[in-house]
């Protein structure tokens, strides 16, 4: 039997420690960094089940619900450059302490070039036009299907509560807003998610979609007929009725690419088809006016505000 002196097991007792402390470090490292791999891996990931890898990478709940942000790039940008542009935003929302959750920001890029030949998909567009011509007087927006379809898969596959779209991408919104309640990918009953909770969108740069002013210029009497109908069979508000999505408008007055009366039109004919807008006004142009700290502020707290 060997013999150890007083000071040999004293250190045979201090390496053992150490070797102790390191396995258990190294299974909380594993267990963390299994979670965040699930979370980026997995595109599909809710509110729920979001929460839930949360609370299994350090055994907590940390009580904070996860707010998604669809947004859509205008045109000549690509989901990785608007999020560089959007930065500031989601910068905001999540410093702030009265937010109530954490943000997400996920980003669509269009499916179609710019440059047809191009290797690169930086600069894309959610339609195509012929020479000359603009969205706002344009007679079809050739791809338009192929760009619905790409949004509504996206809300087939995550829980949106905010949708952001900037100049084409806003316009694309638009459009899609005036669909009929059977065709408008946005209600629960179309994208086929029952517990959906789109509070609202964001509408910068914005101008006249007008292949689908019909629509646009119907809301209004559509509108006034459901509501006669809802009134006379004694129609009871659903949850999602209740609590309809709201758009907020970002105008810049100097806005030369989408001049500011484009975005206003489209403004007052949701408000006449039942929507209820609001306008966020800067002096600034097309882009979005992330570094006018009024008008972020604007858009923060009016995000804030109803979530």
């Amino acid at each position: 039997m060997t013999k150890f002196s007083t000071p040999s097991i004293i250190v045979i007792l201090i390496v053992s420690c150490m070797h102790a402390i390191s396995a258990f470090s190294s299974s909380r490292l594993h267990r963390s960094a299994s979670a965040s791999l699930r979370l980026i891996n997995n595109p599909t990931v809710t509110m729920s089940n979001l929460e839930e890898i949360a609370k299994s990478s350090d055994g907590q709940d940390k009580g904070k619900k996860v707010i998604n942000v669809l947004c859509l790039h205008g045109k000549g940008n690509c989901g990785s450059t608007f999020q560089k542009m959007l930065a500031p935003l989601e910068e905001s929302l999540n410093s702030s302490t009265s937010s109530g959750g954490t943000f997400n920001f996920d980003y669509l890029t269009a499916p179609f070039r710019m440059d047809a030949e191009a290797d690169s998909d930086e600069r894309m567009q959610w339609w195509t036009l012929p020479p000359g011509i603009r969205s706002f007087n344009a007679k079809k927006y050739e791809g338009f299907e192929a760009s619905k379809e790409l949004v509504n898969n996206a809300l087939h596959e995550k829980d949106y509560q905010f949708i952001f779209g900037h100049s084409q991408g806003a316009i694309l919104t638009s459009a899609l807003l005036t669909m009929k309640e059977s065709d408008n990918i946005f209600t629960p009953k179309s994208n086929k998610n029952e517990n959906a909770t789109l509070l609202g969108f964001i509408l910068n740069g914005n101008a006249w979609p007008n292949p689908y002013s019909e629509n646009l210029e119907n809301r209004q009497h559509q509108n006034e007929e459901e509501e006669i109908s809802k009134s006379e069979e004694g129609h009871i508000h659903s949850e999602y009725e209740s609590r309809s999505p709201q758009v907020l408008f970002v105008v810049g007055e100097s806005d030369k690419i989408n001049p500011p009366e484009g975005a206003l039109r489209v403004r007052d004919a949701m408000e006449r088809g039942g929507l209820q807008v609001n306008t966020c006004h800067h002096p600034g142009g097309h882009a979005v006016p992330i570094e006018d700290d009024k008008a972020l502020q604007e858009m923060v707290d009016w995000i804030k505000n109803i979530i």
